[in-house]
């Protein structure tokens, strides 16, 4: 009623008629036609039982990642033509339908590629006494015919354990779903959805999705006794006001990264299956991206996709806007080691443009943000390892009740555990890399102070934070100042944490504004033009470093092309000038644009 209001309005506006369109779009009249909506929602979802509401729910949370979820609800259900635009009345219902008051049944879900070695069945005694249910899902023809596994499905296990071994087939798995530069990353999903869905079909029709916590971990990691104990004594409740937006419940990661938002820990996490199935990667539309996220993409998007519905901000971050994304683990800025961030020393320095600099800070804001809501991380407040990664054909040992772990390699999130005495594990610390020669140089992030000093002090590309409470302090602005952290603490306090779906009226503009509909970017391109063209860069030199450190506006990165890019390739403004940020944007922004109209017009 409000767009052929204002159709028929606009083009005959006049000072008299701002009256009439006031009425078609009073505030007051719009607000009471929510409430009314919710309120009749409200009425219809009383009648509904928890199970049936926990499928509604779940069908709505994960619409973008498979449509088909509401086809499947009961016919009730389908009648009531319940929808997408259903999804923020019916999570504001969650709280007082699905508080959370413990899980009634515990999953162990192993999945990855099986390459031998004896970890698994050495640690099944202590873990079998955790849980209810243990899935292993691998591949067809991993598992050898004699390995002791095979015995193990349809026993119960230790005090209350089952056991059971799935073995896909690679020819199962979708290949219909596009997901560019990542050819494995199909073959994960399809592992954690299997996995998933045979913990759920296991406890059917006694529990459902929101009463089993899940813990994911690899067929190489080893979870040790105080580590499994953190995790099933934590309280998953998520405040009232944030429940279902996206998580229903709390997932506990045992890392995450200081700088880059939703790099997180992902060997091993724990969370309710309802809220482990939102994290699968989505088979929709909204996951045909191409490589914006540089080597950790496979990381981020999984984590990042539940949020998007209700945080259209972050549509930026996923299409790389203003070419930050991508440069966050970007290691040639200036520390002793080589392994600081570029984006944090161009912000410190000024360099960004104004609004280029507004969208960091609130970057950093929204997601310590919440990371503080939805999540748990490692064991806080200890800032300690949660876990080790073995060698994928390392023999363990025991001796009563104590295991003597085989090689252990040097992996971020590994480094900085520390053995407690319930664990009765030993092992040695990784020397070297994987390749037995480069010493291992992986160790937690120093958040001794803000985000520069985590910055300046890496030791490593990614900067692994064990504990949730040094992004706490840092939204609190409880550290020392550093010219950034301080800034973002602002911005918190500003602009507190608050979901707006993207199918409200609000939300569609936001994430509209935030590039939805927007094709990614990446300075990858403009790197391959550089090179293209003839550009001759020293050996080991960066191209971000190189062309992107200069005081003038205009760094001139083409100043030393020894050749005119041929047969009008590239447009000459580009070539010309420079492509470089902060003062105007990374050369992607202009190169999208001109081949966006170029196809439009050819």
């Amino acid at each position: 009623q409000q767009q052929i209001c204002l159709k028929l309005l606009l083009p005959h506006m006049r000072v008299q008629s701002l009256v009439t369109v006031a009425v078609c779009l009073s505030p007051r009249s719009w607000a009471q036609q929510v409430r009314d909506s919710c309120s009749l929602e409200l009425s219809q979802l009383s009648q509904l039982s928890r199970a049936e509401f926990v499928q509604l729910l779940g069908a709505l949370l994960r619409h973008d990642d498979d449509a088909r979820l509401l086809q499947r609800l009961p016919e009730h259900l389908r009648a009531a033509g319940w929808g997408p635009l259903n999804a923020s009345c019916v999570a504001s219902h969650a709280p007082s339908r699905l508080p959370w008051r413990g899980f009634a049944a515990r999953a162990l879900l192993v999945t990855g590629t099986f390459r031998g070695g004896n970890l698994l069945e050495t640690q099944l005694p202590v873990l079998c006494e955790a849980v209810d249910l243990v899935v292993l899902m691998t591949w067809r023809g991993e598992v050898p015919p004699d390995s002791t596994l095979r015995e193990l499905p349809g026993k119960s296990l230790g005090r209350r354990c089952d056991f059971r071994l799935l073995e896909g087939d690679r020819a199962w798995i979708n290949r219909d779903i596009f997901v560019p530069f990542l050819p494995t990353n199909d073959v994960q999903d399809f592992e954690i959805r299997a996995g998933l869905g045979a913990i759920g079909q296991h406890f059917e029709p006694f529990l459902g999705p929101a009463d089993i916590l899940v813990i994911r971990i690899r067929f190489d990691l080893f979870i040790p006794k105080s580590t499994l104990q953190h995790i099933l004594s934590l309280n998953y409740s998520v405040p009232s006001k944030h429940t279902a937006r996206p998580f229903l419940y709390r997932v506990w990661i045992p890392w995450y990264d200081a700088l880059q938002p939703f790099y997180y820990g992902d060997d091993v996490f724990a969370g309710s299956l309802f809220d482990l199935e939102q994290i699968c990667w989505p088979t929709s539309m909204m996951s045909n991206i191409p490589g914006t996220m540089a080597q950790i993409e496979p990381h981020i998007h999984k984590w990042i996709m539940p949020f998007l519905p209700w945080y259209p901000f972050f549509f930026k971050y996923r299409r790389n806007a203003y070419d930050i994304t991508d440069k966050l683990l970007n290691t040639n800025g200036s520390s002793p080691s080589g392994y600081a961030s570029v984006v944090v020393d161009l912000a410190l320095g000024g360099k960004f443009s104004r609004h280029v600099d507004a969208y960091l800070i609130n970057l950093w804001s929204l997601h310590f943000q919440l990371m503080s809501v939805f999540f748990h991380v490692g064991k806080s407040p200890s800032t300690e390892a949660t876990h080790v990664v073995v060698e994928p054909d390392s023999m363990c040992f025991t001796k009563g009740t104590h295991i003597r772990l085989g090689a252990v390699r040097c992996r971020v999130g590994s480094r900085g555990f520390a053995v407690e005495p319930s664990d009765e594990v030993t092992f040695d610390d990784p020397l070297f890399e994987d390749d037995k020669v480069t010493p291992c140089r992986v160790a937690p992030a120093d958040t001794s102070k803000g985000i520069v000093h985590v910055s300046r002090n890496s030791t490593h590309w990614a900067r692994a934070v064990h504990s949730k409470e040094w992004a706490q302090r840092v939204l609190e602005g409880t550290i020392p100042e550093d010219g950034i952290s301080e800034r973002v603490a602002a911005q918190a306090s500003q602009s507190p944490l608050a979901a707006t779906h993207f199918t409200t009226t609000r939300g569609r503009i936001l994430a509209k504004e935030a590039g939805r509909f927007v094709g990614e970017l990446s300075t990858q391109w403009c790197s391959e033009l550089f090179d293209e063209a003839g550009g001759v860069k020293t050996k080991g030199e960066s191209f971000v470093a190189s062309c992107c450190t200069g005081d003038s506006a205009w760094a001139g990165c083409w100043s030393r092309l020894r050749r005119n890019p041929g047969s009008g390739k590239w447009p000459s403004k580009l070539w010309r000038s420079s492509c470089c940020f902060p003062d105007r944007m990374f050369c992607p922004a202009w190169l999208h644009h001109y081949t966006f109209h170029r196809t439009e017009h050819s």
